[in-house]
């Protein structure tokens, strides 16, 4: 790894730090230690640290809550970013607000932002983990819906220059969008007025949902995207719930979520995906793909 002195003239100290221990932002609690880490809370302080590190062609990773990411490496050498941050901005238009949000921003902020401000239709979000670029990034959803419905428009960096696409040019589909090569930077969503009694009401009951539907313990959520039946049901069916490699544990509560029984690491988890896929796929002859990013040097 190069240099990387000159982020210090970028970035307050109290946003730099080396060898940062990795455990309490990744939510599988999974070790890992990051050579370099910074936390960048808004667009122009992102926008010019990855900027100075792709003048340099020094790669780095993008991490938010670290709520859908498996450390497979116990030492990360790239830079990391960790985005977090509170800027969330609604302007009211006739039929709605459209609300600009940085993108690290978590979305449990947004959503409890969107009801006491009256607009409607991010309900359904409520519990997801992660920052809104997150969902963006994989078009989260829950409920029937997803950041698709919801996303006006939204700014991304990539190959040195910021760039804004409308909701046409994203290309949403299911748990995917074409932003998987950049850097999302911003995030405008357009959500009807609503009354804010009725869209309380319909939020704390899809929490009271998600919750009856959760997997106790560490996890990164949902390990596998569904196929044309949902990955819990198909894992179910091998018989691997309950079955572990080392601390890493298929949910008992939910055949398709991956916990940390202890000590769990992030070879050990990679090792437990495996062993999915092959028995889903010798039953089924269905391929599992990763909902999670496996992330390692």
């Amino acid at each position: 790894m190069k240099n990387l002195d000159f982020i210090h003239k970028i970035l307050p100290e109290d946003n730099i730090s080396s060898d940062q221990e990795l455990t309490n932002f990744n939510t599988m609690h999974l070790p890992c230690v990051a050579k370099h880490f910074f936390t960048v809370n808004n667009d122009k302080m992102l926008i010019k640290t990855i900027s100075l590190l792709d003048a340099v062609k020094e790669n780095y990773i993008i991490l938010g809550n670290g709520s859908n990411v498996i450390f497979k490496s116990k030492f990360i050498d790239k830079a990391i970013i960790h985005l977090s941050g509170e800027d969330i901005r609604f302007f009211p238009k006739t039929d709605g607000y459209l609300v600009s949000v940085f993108a690290g921003v978590p979305l449990s902020k947004v959503v409890h932002k969107c009801i006491k401000m009256g607009a409607s239709g991010l309900e359904w979000a409520v519990g997801i983990p992660g920052t809104i670029g997150g969902a963006v990034l994989m078009n989260a959803g829950a409920n029937s819906s997803s950041m698709s419905s919801v996303v006006h428009k939204v700014t991304y960096y990539k190959d040195l220059s910021v760039h804004t696409v409308l909701n046409k040019d994203c290309g949403f589909e299911y748990r995917k969008s074409n932003f998987g090569d950049c850097v999302i930077i911003r995030v405008v969503l357009f959500l009807p007025y609503g009354n804010v009694s009725t869209i309380k009401q319909k939020t704390e009951e899809f929490l009271a949902l998600r919750r009856s539907k959760s997997a106790k313990g560490y996890s990164a959520g949902s390990v596998f995207k569904n196929q044309d039946k949902p990955a819990g049901y198909l894992i179910e069916q091998t018989g691997l719930k309950g079955f572990s490699f080392g601390d890493a544990l298929v949910s008992n509560e939910h055949a398709n979520v991956i916990v940390n029984n202890g000590q769990a690491t992030g070879k050990e988890v990679c090792k437990l995906m495996k062993v999915i896929q092959k028995k889903v796929y010798k039953k089924f002859k269905v391929r599992l793909e990763p909902e999670v990013k496996i992330i390692e040097n």
